[in-house]
């Protein structure tokens, strides 16, 4: 029986693509040329940071803890720090009040969702959370806050916002007045106004963020990932968290 032929999805561009896939990557720990793992981790770790192409200005934290309240035998810090570009972050830090050493740490990821106006409220509990955000939650987590739950296992976690979510996120009055009045009449903060709002950046996140990143030669997952090790470099000035044991959950 002659063999099912089945055409490629990417139709006479994949026989190109394909040629490139099937070379072996040079950098691949797997090829025979390695045999010290430590020369390699420099050579890799170089050649990520030159690919993500974001390489901002050194910038101290002046961190500040501005909040803190303790539920249920959890303490959660309201933290911020400062960025070389944009708004301070502001996050959660979360950790069990009763301790006697330091704590394994998570660094949690909140998602994208296509929910731009929230970031680190996404997997914390908090009192009073919106409408918009309870439904969120119920529909993507099963109504469960997973930071706040692993602070209660023994874990301290972090959450922040990241660029464009958030307290990163680009605030309307920042962009040009066409654009603003699409928000016209909505109070906000609103239901409506953070429903809006998530809308309109996901129908404006391509043709405008990512385009404009691009162009400017650099890389959105290069801002992330900055982002999220400057969360790491954070907790490593944190005297609750043991810094041997610090890992990263969700999206």
């Amino acid at each position: 029986m002659d063999r099912l032929c089945m055409k490629p999805d990417l139709g006479i561009y994949y026989e190109m693509l394909d040629s490139i896939a099937s070379t072996e990557p040079s950098l691949s720990f797997l090829s025979k040329q390695w045999h010290d793992i430590d020369g390699w981790r420099r050579q890799a770790r170089s050649k990520v940071l030159e690919l993500l192409a974001f390489d901002p200005p050194k910038c101290p934290f002046n961190s500040q803890v501005e909040s803190s309240e303790e539920t249920d035998g959890i303490t959660c810090e309201t933290i911020s720090y400062d960025m070389p570009f944009g708004p301070r972050t502001r996050g959660f830090f979360i950790y069990p009040k009763a301790h006697s050493k330091k704590l394994p740490c998570v660094v949690g990821l909140h998602d994208h969702g296509s929910f731009f106006y929230f970031g680190k409220e996404k997997l914390v509990e908090l009192r009073n959370e919106s409408k918009v955000l309870v439904e969120f939650k119920q529909k993507y987590y099963g109504a469960r806050s997973w930071a706040t739950e692993l602070a209660k296992r023994g874990f301290a976690v972090l959450v922040v916002d990241v660029f464009l979510w958030g307290s990163r996120r680009i605030p309307v009055e920042s962009i040009n007045d066409e654009l603003q009045r699409r928000f016209d009449g909505l109070e906000v903060g609103s239901d409506e106004y953070i429903r809006r709002y998530n809308e309109f950046w996901e129908i404006s996140e391509c043709l405008m963020v990512v385009d404009t990143i691009l162009n400017a030669g650099t890389s959105w997952p290069g801002i992330y990932s900055y982002e999220d090790r400057r969360s790491v470099d954070y907790l490593l000035t944190r005297d609750e968290v043991d810094p041997g044991r610090i890992a990263c959950g969700g999206l």
